[in-house]
């Protein structure tokens, strides 16, 4: 009897080892790249809910601000009888603007400068994807006087456009 002893391997074994291959790297791939999206999600999240607390900070500070100027608690920082919409910076009462829209996808883009997100016009200042609006409606028929405050930031990554919307009720504690 005579053995023949096959050396190599069959087209079939090659085609399976390369699948098996390509699923396995394809699979670590995957997990690589849902990672890195993952943590520019989490990053650019983490990001907008600061700048909405940010934002109800400085709608504090101007209104502390006016306590110190002895104005009214909520002077330039609300409409008699509508939802004022603004933006506002950290440099203080001097950087409400109102804004020219009431949707927070029209805002106007914050740009990075010097580690901060505001609206400078610094040359070095670059912009960035993030929008913040700010929605007031005043009650001043309530005891204490107070003021609805809506912070809104806008975002858009790839396709997903993500907001992340804070609210606090500011009152006229004097």
């Amino acid at each position: 009897m005579l053995h023949r002893h096959h050396q190599g391997f069959t087209l079939i074994e090659v085609a399976v080892a390369v699948a098996i291959l390509v699923m396995t790297f394809g699979g670590v791939m995957a997990l690589i790249i849902s990672g890195k999206e993952s943590k520019v999600s989490g990053r650019n999240n983490m990001i907008a809910s600061y700048l909405a607390k940010e934002g109800i900070s400085l709608v504090n500070f101007a209104r502390n601000q006016n306590y110190h100027n002895s104005q009214p608690a909520f002077a330039s920082l609300y409409d008699e009888n509508n939802p004022y919409y603004f933006l506002i910076d950290y440099e203080g009462m001097s950087s409400i603007t109102e804004a020219a829209s009431s949707d927070v996808k029209k805002a106007e883009p914050l740009n990075l400068y010097n580690s901060y997100y505001g609206y400078s016009a610094e040359p070095t200042a670059v912009p960035t994807s993030f929008r913040r609006l700010i929605t007031t409606i005043y009650h001043g028929d309530a005891t204490p006087p107070y003021l609805d405050v809506k912070v809104e930031v806008y975002w858009q990554e790839d396709t997903k456009r993500n907001t992340v919307t804070l609210s606090e009720e500011l009152t006229d504690w004097r």
